[in-house]
């Protein structure tokens, strides 16, 4: 409601205000796409009622990604969101730390307590610590930014404790799939940002393993064995056996219409989700949703490469890196579980796409501008 309020206002800014534009070409043909397979896949769905629900959340994410690649026009602007971003985080990880000072205790369906005692498992406002973890992957990358940007050493130093401290937030959560995510958009972002220092990462990574606090290495080593990776294998074998007969057409938008079949391939009566963002996309909506998805991903690649060596203003080139980054990990961290199935995280996920389209949007004007007048200079 809340979104949709805001379009009606932008819209009403669009009528007083002659510089203002709703320009759906900003939003790249390839999300275009995949917001039709949304549609698509509602229509089509086996559980209409469940899947209209679920689009209801995509059409307010989609529309909320237009109004923002089409109002964020300058870097002050996406500075301006970046802060909101640094500074609703900062708050969510102080509650986290005082979940943990106060011992939270920690839910039993969450971790095999058998492999795992003594974990704590924080998840701030969130209610669940690996929807937790999934929204500081997104949203980490702003600290960094941030620091990078700014000049003046007080404002880094406070930078640098506020990234320490959603880092700390990050390991409580002890989701062993968000850590490995991070480590992987750590690489990305270093790759992007200064390929030279990527051995000097992994130097560091490496030489950081027998400082992991028992707390880690105990999670780290119980992947496989414990209930909670038996109970996701079982749930990837029983979704790829229905993927097997609905993979051209999917079953219908959302996780709920998927589940309602899953009892027929599987011993595990009703998950909530398949633990996967990939299969979870195809199996709702199909081959046009899953291709159109990884069409859209590779795109955004593609178009940060050619952003971050076509520009010479810093802080875009940060942003664009950074959106990578986060691209990176949360889709490594989907790849071991269903990170849009709360619509929190999932809004977390469009918000930093929209924010990543505009950053390239104003890339790509600039360019168009330098090439412009490179033009009527030569012409001249």
């Amino acid at each position: 409601v809340l979104v949709f309020c805001i379009f009606v206002l932008y819209l009403i800014r669009l009528v007083h205000d002659s510089q203002s534009s709703l320009d759906m070409r900003k939003m790249d043909i390839a999300l275009i796409v995949f917001a039709l397979s949304t549609l698509l896949a509602t229509i089509t769905s086996i559980a209409p009622r469940a899947s209209l629900r679920a689009f209801s959340f995509y059409a307010v994410m989609f529309l909320m990604v237009l109004i923002m690649v089409n109002a964020l026009k300058t870097e002050m602007h996406i500075k301006s969101l970046m802060h909101i971003i640094i500074f609703a985080v900062t708050l969510a990880s102080i509650y986290g730390i005082w979940q943990y000072v106060n011992k939270i205790p920690v839910d039993p369906r969450m971790v095999d307590l058998r492999y795992s005692r003594g974990v704590s498992r924080v998840f701030s406002t969130m209610g669940n610590p690996n929807d937790y973890a999934a929204y500081l992957l997104l949203t980490i990358p702003y600290f960094i930014v941030a620091f990078l940007e700014s000049k003046s050493k007080k404002v880094k130093f406070l930078l640098s404790v506020l990234t320490i401290l959603v880092l700390i937030n990050l390991v409580l959560t002890s989701t062993r799939a968000a850590w490995i995510a991070f480590a992987i958009g750590v690489f990305v972002f270093v790759f992007l940002k200064n390929r030279k220092l990527i051995p000097l990462v992994i130097i560091i990574g490496v030489a950081a393993i027998p400082f992991l606090p028992e707390s880690i290495t105990s999670r780290l080593r119980y992947v496989g064995k414990d209930s909670s990776s038996v109970y996701r294998i079982d749930i990837w074998k029983g979704s790829l056996g229905m993927l097997k007969d609905y993979w051209f057409t999917g079953v219908g938008l959302g996780p709920e219409a998927a589940m309602e079949l899953f009892s027929k391939y599987s011993r595990i009566k009703t998950p909530a989700h398949s633990h996967m963002l990939p299969i979870e996309i195809w199996l709702e909506m199909g081959l046009t949703g899953i291709v159109s998805f990884l069409w859209f991903v590779v795109r955004m690649v593609k178009k940060s490469f050619i952003s971050i060596y076509s520009t010479k203003n810093a802080f875009l080139k940060n942003v664009v890196a950074a959106s990578v980054a986060s691209y990176a990990a949360i889709l490594a961290m989907g790849l071991t579980d269903y990170v849009w199935f709360y619509p929190r995280t999932m809004n977390m996920f469009w918000f930093n796409t929209a924010i990543f389209l505009a950053a390239i949007n104003i890339v790509m004007s600039e360019k168009a501008s330098q090439d412009t007048l490179c033009k009527e200079e030569i012409r001249k």
